[in-house]
């Protein structure tokens, strides 16, 4: 009999989605039936992306990004959060009544889980990093970050265990009651074979946009008005795969989502990317070896502290969305070394080996 899953993504931008890429391919090539779960702009590109596998609406969390403080958002926006969960964990309910799957893989989705099925929760953040001034709520934090994790059966890291590895404190160094399997990083682009950094005078740049509004939107007109007065070829990635085409801005050429195909390309031409320091960008630049500069979501502690880690390693730029200026960024990149050894590893057989000992 053909065994099934249920796999979903948070809708906070598109990096929960398109990480989880590689799992949906792994089940497909194993003959697995299929049941995709999201909402948003996540949701559009899995549909784009998977048109022929059963897909079902979750409620949107509608996560605002108005607030200086990630916590202050979480916080203020509580009850509508919970409310959202609860109506998730009603509808996989049903879902597992009717279909009866043998596996539920929730990407950050705290109410896609079930009693009576192995259930599985993705993320790279065990450990929430608070703002420096309330650093002593940390192990708080943590402890009440795995309260709602606890009710999956099993988490899985997308990084690798030990010393070398990309999420640094966020999901290493400290203990935990959870059964964490580390899985490597998952990006849709782990196959993919492109040249090497390159550095010149006006570097081709492309630039990607994701994450919550309004956050999202006030980096797009930062960016738009820098790249106006820049001399050589821009690209800008709206993130926004539920939209139709948009006109040209001056020199920058702006699409609202691109197939893998055509974003490889462009992504083989530049020279520089400009994005958020969010995880799935980084594991993304971990197999693309491109040279990139990190503009943190402000007040969004993780994208901060992964940002910092990796310009004081020497490997990006990182500048803060305040100070953002883009003359002195393409003056500046040169000198940071990205990523460079890439640890091979084969995720087909570490998901193959796990699912065989749940």
């Amino acid at each position: 009999m053909q065994q099934k899953v249920i796999i979903s993504a948070l809708d906070w931008g598109l990096g929960h989605a398109t990480r989880m890429i590689p799992i949906v391919r792994h089940f497909i090539a194993n003959d697995w039936k299929i049941i995709l779960a999201s909402s948003g702009e996540a949701a559009a590109l899995w549909l784009q992306q998977f048109p022929d596998l059963e897909f079902i609406e979750l409620p949107a969390y509608d996560f605002e990004y108005s607030r200086k403080s990630m916590i202050a958002n979480v916080i203020s926006q509580l009850p509508k959060l919970k409310k959202a969960i609860g109506n998730e964990h009603e509808i996989i309910n049903e879902l597992v009544e009717n279909h009866k799957p043998n596996l539920i893989i929730s990407d950050n989705r705290y109410g896609v889980y079930h009693a009576d099925v192995h259930s599985v929760f993705i993320t790279h953040q065990l450990q929430i990093i608070p703002p420096v001034s309330l650093s002593f709520t940390q192990d708080i934090l943590r402890k009440m970050h795995e309260q709602f994790i606890k009710k999956f059966d099993q988490v899985w890291v997308p990084d690798f265990d030990g010393k070398d590895n990309l999420s640094g404190k966020l999901s290493h160094g400290f203990n935990t009651a959870l059964d964490v399997k580390y899985i490597g990083p998952l990006s849709r682009f782990s196959i993919a074979k492109l040249n090497g950094r390159t550095s010149k005078e006006l570097p081709n740049i492309l630039v990607l946009i994701s994450g919550p509004e309004p956050s999202r939107s006030n980096f797009e007109k930062l960016i738009i008005q820098q790249l106006s007065n820049y001399d050589g070829e821009s690209v800008l990635l709206r993130g926004k795969p539920s939209e139709g085409e948009i006109e040209p801005n001056g020199n920058i050429d702006i699409y609202n989502h691109l197939s893998d195909d055509k974003l490889l390309k462009i992504i083989e031409k530049s020279d520089l990317i400009i994005a958020r320091s969010g995880y799935s960008t980084i594991m993304d630049l971990f197999y693309l070896k491109k040279q990139a500069i990190f503009v943190p979501t402000p007040g969004q502690t993780e994208q901060g502290y992964l940002a910092n880690r990796f310009m004081n390693s020497d490997m990006f730029l990182n500048m803060q969305e305040k100070e953002f200026d883009l003359q002195k960024a393409i003056k500046e990149y040169g000198k940071y070394g990205g990523f460079n050894d890439i640890e091979e590893y084969d995720l087909s057989k570490i998901l193959s080996d796990i699912i065989e000992t749940k």
